[in-house]
């Protein structure tokens, strides 16, 4: 009859730790975790809530009063990571959206 394995424990900085790594690695997570002795699942899991920490929560927005717009003027947008797009007046909403996509998965 086997033992049962103790599942091992990780504290928070370890597994920060593993993330890092991961990410500087530049191979996929499955072959990281063969590497490291990690299922992929669990620092997938890993990876996926501190990325999860570092979102913005969406807040209501009140315009307080109303302005006309120039045609120069522009919105800001700070995706996670801090980059930051400006976009002035009549822009291509599929465009920005695959844009911000993209920016944020890197």
């Amino acid at each position: 009859m086997r033992k049962k394995e103790q599942r091992r424990r990780w504290s928070e900085s370890e597994k920060a730790e593993i993330v890092r790594t991961f990410k500087k690695s530049g191979i996929s997570l499955s072959a990281f975790g063969r590497e490291v002795g990690i299922k992929g699942g669990l620092i997938g899991r890993w990876l996926q809530r501190e990325e999860s920490k570092g979102r913005r929560a969406v807040i209501p927005v009140r315009v307080t009063r109303s302005v006309a717009p120039s045609e120069d003027e522009t919105v800001e947008i700070v995706v996670r990571g801090g980059r930051r797009l400006r976009v002035g007046l009549g822009f291509d909403e599929e465009l920005l959206r695959r844009l911000i996509l993209v920016l944020e998965a890197c």
